[in-house]
């Protein structure tokens, strides 16, 4: 399956990318947002090279906490003046590394209409494949800005629609349908076979409060995809997901802050989650790999990289990693399985 995966830049992230199977590449469109230190430039140095023939998004991550990290201040990515030149100049280059880039226009509550459709405008004169809009909330500032960028949209074709929803964990799929019903009845009658991809994550930003027990997490983001793209046939919807991550969940170290070793894996539509140990006892994580190789849910060392990873970890073949490993380890493995659904 076609899989739009929101992640953050960020060292395991990129890993986790990097990793997946060629042969899987061809059904996952990375989006990628920005954020954190200039100097762990992940991007530029690991991505863009070694990603090869796909294509990928790039945009400024919508995160309070992300939008004034270091990387976006300095490449000016929020920067509004002649119609977000900045930005444009960061796309100009990184399509000189990688032209297989998907430009974003990100639809803010802070976003004036002159300034996205000019910055548009703009991206529509250079070899861009495809143009994505996003938006993060449904105000009719956003909407009235969406509909306008497609309305002076040469092709729209060229264009993917995103509806970043964020977290949905503990909400109900029939309620965001009917919040997004409007939204999506216009684009159904007004631009029909468009493509769309609405964004969530189900997975929970807190880890298991059990200890050395598997704990079953519904995914909720499959449902509510399948939901809309039974009720709305004439749109072109493309599956999105955080890629089991949530991006209200800690990801920066803080001194003194516990990190108690914990895993999880993902399948059939459902995570299995399971902590172990005390803070910083990382060696745990030979206990937990093995824990996860002898159940009926994993899927084998040759089915992905993190799943071979698990494997060399349970046996001794590698060092047991750290919390980020993990991360990254979990995200390959839940991107592959997505990938590889019929």
């Amino acid at each position: 399956m076609f899989h739009v995966v929101n992640l953050k830049l960020g060292k395991n992230d990129i890993h986790a990318l990097i990793n997946i199977d060629k042969n899987d590449k061809k059904n996952v469109l990375p989006f990628i947002n920005t954020r954190g230190e200039l100097k762990k430039d992940y991007l530029f140095k690991e991505f863009l090279p070694k990603w090869g023939e796909h294509q990928f998004m790039v945009d400024v991550s919508p995160i309070i906490s992300d939008i004034n990290t270091e990387y976006n201040i300095h490449y000016g990515l929020l920067d509004h003046n002649n119609a977000f030149q900045r930005k444009f100049d960061f796309y100009e280059k990184i399509l000189v590394i990688n032209k297989n880039l998907i430009p974003v226009v990100s639809i803010l509550k802070t976003s004036t209409m002159r300034d996205n459709v000019q910055f548009f405008l703009k991206l529509q004169n250079r070899p861009y494949q495809k143009i994505a809009f996003r938006l993060i909330d449904l105000s009719s500032n956003s909407i009235n800005n969406l509909f306008s960028l497609l309305s002076v949209s040469s092709n729209i074709k060229s264009n993917l629609v995103i509806l970043d929803l964020g977290s949905i964990v503990d909400n109900d799929i029939n309620i965001i349908e009917n919040n997004l019903s409007e939204l999506l009845e216009q684009l159904s009658l007004f631009y029909p076979q468009i493509d769309l991809s609405i964004i969530s994550t189900s997975f929970p930003s807190q880890k298991t409060a059990n200890r050395d027990a598997w704990e079953k997490i519904p995914n909720l983001d499959l449902p509510l995809y399948f939901k809309i793209k039974n009720s709305y046939p004439n749109l072109n919807l493309i599956y999105g997901d955080y890629g089991s991550t949530n991006p209200i969940s800690a990801i920066d170290y803080i001194p003194g802050m516990q990190i108690i070793p914990c895993v999880t894996y993902y399948h059939d539509y459902f995570w299995y989650q399971m902590k172990t140990g005390a803070s910083h006892e990382f060696y745990k994580y030979m206990n937990l790999a093995n824990s996860i190789i002898v159940e009926p849910f994993y899927h084998g060392a040759d089915y992905s990289w993190g799943d071979q990873c698990i494997s060399n970890i349970a046996t001794q073949k590698c060092k047991y990693g750290n919390s980020g490993t993990w991360n990254g380890i979990r995200i390959n493995q839940h991107i592959t399985s997505i990938a590889r659904m019929h």
